[in-house]
């Protein structure tokens, strides 16, 4: 059975050549010190997080009596992530070498190595994001430390058991306290990832309630700071507050991830922004969530395509097609069959695309940080905005369908336990419904992001895929792939006018449509990308560049010219989709289905 391997080879290529040429808004090189991280954290997730992946899954978490037991080996595991402070150092906002695209990957091979681990992290810096960006001083220096120390986790409380996605239906109510800017909360909150455990001394929550008096609806929620131990008073102990656990799920996959119910019963929580500024708070945060996700599934899709390639040049079964490629042994292995290839194939263009296209995205966000220009900080932000619902949907399903892929290369042997990849299959498939399932972020991205300003994102990263094509050189090799990524864009424009044109006439366009385009979206993007890559696997080839092994820059080039000729044509069935319309959708009576 194979492990876990970081892929650090391909996370230098992406960040030191790809992503700078993917726009000429770059930041500064941090690749060096990007690499000294990454190969550390690679190091502990082979060979300590990775080793507890199957026994994590098999165990899974113990709820009694409120209190919630991660499987064995996760406590100390823990520990050496917090002692290698981990927490701030794979956190961009708290050091300024460390990129988001860095911080990505290191998303990434958390999750490779072992997803239900990186639950108890991934919730813990979304929280430490938000003291830095809506606590005062003092109530940020009381908590951000012990969140960045790994002594205190942090949880995201949002929705509860009869209003799913819809948080406007949100019945946890806010009481005033005697205490200023504090608050008793009564209410029920599900799918609470990592809200209970034993692996640091407290947990934070960041809950979403209605103040009494509050008007219905989104625009009447408030964030507030619940911590599951209050600070300590003069003379005694840290007190525990009024919040507890009432039981975990028992879930399909990620089942050494504690996702807990959890009931507030009174508990005395900070007010974060402004009464009623609960859903604009908790916005960016769970931008940020959703491509953390999105990193997840690569991570799971990654781990599969390892285990299916090993298994692939491994397993001998049949004879290669017009004769034998291994003639001294009684059958070929697998990876020479066309259908096994076409698999790997469609697994490697997926995985390496969704990172190129992820870490694209990161660094329109860095940009939108860290340049000096106002304006090109505003055009990366609003590129970075646009980018995000399609790149979290998209990624996370072409990277569960790859992970599907990797289980039918190994065939029967893919189905049973020993070898590995079930649990990935089963761990990759909630990644699509995490931080709103993927058909509302199409949504989002149609009825929302897509109009924003009239568009105006959407033309500046349309100029910046112009000017980037017009700008290689033609070749034997590059002009079939550059032909078919203009006319996939010259499609993306077209579909994107059809619903500007035609969403104000039919109301239902955006929901039948919406996701059809979100894909043609995608599939374009990872057609651009692919693009670059092999551009400047062309040029580094030509200039005999020793950085890579020969292989890999053939194996970049070779991928996404089978990219193109055989997923990329995808955008056909999605334009015709959109095209269509919603009248056969609403057409069935309801009782009819």
């Amino acid at each position: 059975m194979t492990h876990y391997r970081a892929p650090l080879d391909d996370f230098r290529f992406v960040s030191e050549s790809l992503v700078p040429a993917l726009t000429s808004n770059a930041v500064a090189d941090v690749w060096p010190t990007a690499q000294i991280v990454l190969e550390s954290a690679a190091r502990i997730c082979e060979h300590v997080l990775a080793p507890l992946n199957r026994s994590g899954d098999e165990s899974g978490c113990r709820y009694q009596a409120g209190q919630v037991s991660t499987p064995p080996g996760f406590g100390a595991a823990f520990e050496v992530v917090r002692s290698c402070g981990w927490l701030s150092s794979g956190e961009e906002g708290e050091d300024a070498a460390i990129t988001t695209a860095t911080a990505f990957c290191f998303d990434e091979m958390l999750a490779g190595a072992n997803v239900a681990f990186s639950n108890y992290l991934g919730p813990t810096k979304r929280v430490a994001q938000a003291l830095r960006t809506l606590a005062d001083p003092q109530l940020a220096g009381t908590y951000l430390p012990a969140l960045l120390s790994g002594r205190c986790g942090g949880t995201l409380c949002l929705t509860e058991p009869h209003c799913g996605t819809d948080l406007g239906l949100i019945n946890t109510r806010a009481e005033a306290s005697d205490a200023p800017g504090e608050y008793a909360l009564t209410g029920t909150k599900i799918f609470v990832t990592s809200g209970e455990h034993d692996l640091t001394e407290n947990i934070v929550h960041l809950v979403l309630a209605r103040i009494a008096g509050a008007p219905g609806g989104v625009k009447g929620l408030s964030l507030f700071l619940v911590p599951k131990l209050r600070p300590q008073t003069a003379g005694r102990g840290p007190a525990r507050n009024a919040v507890a656990c009432t039981g975990i799920e028992h879930k399909m996959g990620i089942r050494a991830s504690a996702t807990c119910t959890l009931s507030f019963e009174g508990a005395r929580g900070i007010l974060l922004e402004p009464a009623g500024g609960g859903l604009r708070a908790i916005f960016s945060i769970m931008e940020r969530e959703r491509l953390t996700i999105a990193t997840q599934s690569v991570g799971l899709a990654e781990h599969a395509l390892q285990k299916a390639r090993a298994y692939a040049r491994e397993r001998l079964q049949g004879r290669a097609a017009g004769a034998a490629a291994a003639a001294h042994l009684p059958a070929d292995p697998i990876i020479v069959h066309a259908d096994v290839r076409r698999m790997l194939l469609t697994m490697k263009a997926y995985v390496e695309g969704a990172r190129a296209l992820l870490l694209w995205t990161a660094h329109f966000i860095d940009v939108s940080r860290h340049a000096s220009d106002e304006e090109r900080r505003s055009d990366a932000r609003e590129v970075a905005q646009l980018l995000t619902p399609m790149a979290k949907a998209f990624v996370t399903d072409i990277c569960t369908e790859a992970t599907n892929l990797g289980m039918q290369v190994l065939g029967g042997h893919g189905y049973i336990r020993e070898s590995g990849i079930e649990q990935l299959v089963r761990d990759a498939r909630v990644t699509q419904l995490y931080a709103g399932a993927n058909g509302i972020q199409a949504l989002d991205l149609v009825a929302r992001k897509l109009p924003a300003r009239d568009g105006r994102a959407f033309e500046l990263l349309m100029r910046s895929m112009d000017e980037s094509l017009a700008a290689f050189a033609e070749s034997a090799t590059l002009t079939p792939l550059l032909r078919a990524v203009r006319d996939g864009i010259e499609k993306l424009r077209s579909a994107t006018s059809f619903l500007r044109q035609e969403m104000p006439r039919d109301a239902n366009l955006a929901g039948s449509a919406g996701y059809a385009y979100l894909q043609l979206f995608g599939y374009v993007a990872l057609g651009m990308v692919w693009a670059h890559a092999a551009h400047i696997a062309q040029q580094r080839t030509l200039k005999l560049d020793g950085t890579f092994a020969e292989d890999f820059w053939t194996a970049k080039t070779v991928t996404a010219l089978f990219y193109v000729q055989h997923l990329m044509p995808n955008v056909e069935r999605c334009l015709a989709s959109i095209r269509a319309g919603s009248g056969v959708t609403m057409q069935l009576g309801t009782e009819a289905f």
